[in-house]
């Protein structure tokens, strides 16, 4: 078998032509047999070395296919969980950081417009705290009190309250609160909490100048200066002043409120920087996983449908009745 097979070997030929075409020749000279069986020979022994040709470059190209496809489906399987931890850092960054980003916050133009909000308030306090140092001037230099003579107006009762008294600085800064109330203001507006503020600090003066008052002696109970009463002018300004200081207090709370949000802006300006470094490098990261993943589905794809497609089939042609070429 073994001579037989060194026999079959040595009288094969096979050449190359070009791509793809080659020439397969067997000789047999066997003396045993006619010219015509030996050319039979020959072709049969063509034959079936082409036919184990063809079936071995088949079964080839299916090992090499199939081990593409597991190659790339691994691959695809491994870039998919690495798209999807990408995009859930990009998500996770967007929604820490909502807010701080260039495109959700103009930071430049937010802080011009707090800054020029501010200088609006500081001269808006400025002038307020000008005019209660020219009311303070004028209080000091208007009596209290004046000889009777003048009217008092009769509030609602017909009773007559002091407007300089406690009572009657109660009643009118809970007027204050009533009209802040009404015009929409909240328990928590500062000229609501000054003037609530001022009512529980009166009220406590009033309680302790009753004491001061029932501990007195008699005798000095008794004493009289002579009728005076309040004086409208002194009245007036001591309103107008209550007034003014309720203005600077609400000034004052909200020009500390825009100076807390020219601070947080600032900060946030100064941290963009590094946040948009930060969404930038997420993104290209996510950007070369997402395209090494579309190339690898495009590979796949391609290998489906190369497997799927019919082979090129092996032609032969014929030569003469000895010789075959095949390609």
């Amino acid at each position: 078998m073994e001579r037989l097979f060194t026999k079959l070997t040595q009288n094969i030929t096979l050449q190359s032509q070009g791509d793809d075409l080659f020439t397969l020749t067997f000789q047999s000279g066997d003396p045993k047999l006619t010219k015509a069986e030996n050319a039979n020979l020959a072709k049969r022994v063509v034959q079936n070395l082409i036919n184990i040709f063809v079936e071995d470059n088949l079964s080839g190209q299916r090992d090499v296919y199939n081990e593409t496809r597991r190659f790339l489906e691994e691959q695809i399987d491994e870039y998919e969980k690495q798209l999807e931890a990408a995009e859930r850092r990009r998500a996770d960054f967007e929604t820490k950081n909502l807010g701080r980003l260039p495109e959700s916050a103009n930071f430049l133009q937010q802080l011009q417009t707090l800054r020029r909000e501010l200088d609006t308030v500081d001269g808006s306090l400025a002038q307020a705290t000008s005019a209660r140092r020219a009311l303070a001037a004028q209080l000091a230099s208007v009596p209290a009190n004046i000889s009777a003579g003048y009217y008092a107006p009769p509030v609602a009762g017909g009773s007559t309250i002091d407007p300089l008294s406690k009572e009657g600085q109660i009643r009118a800064l809970e007027q204050q609160v009533s009209d802040a109330m009404a015009r929409g203001y909240t328990e928590q507006h500062p000229d609501v909490v000054g003037a609530r503020r001022q009512i529980e600090n009166l009220k406590a003066q009033e309680v302790a100048e009753r004491k001061q008052a029932a501990a007195q002696p008699k005798s000095a109970k008794q004493e009289s200066t002579g009728p005076t009463q309040a004086n409208p002018v002194y009245v007036d300004l001591r309103s107008r002043l209550f007034d003014k200081d309720a203005e600077i207090a609400a000034l004052t709370s909200r020009r500390a409120a825009i100076s807390r949000e020219i601070d947080e802006q600032q900060s946030k300006a100064e941290t963009s920087p590094e946040l948009q470094a930060e969404r930038s490098k997420l993104n290209r990261d996510y950007e070369v996983i997402q395209r090494k993943y579309q190339e690898l589905l495009a590979s796949r794809e391609q290998t489906l449908v190369a497997q799927r497609s019919r082979p090129r089939p092996t032609r032969c042609s014929s030569a003469s009745s000895i010789h075959l070429k095949c390609r």
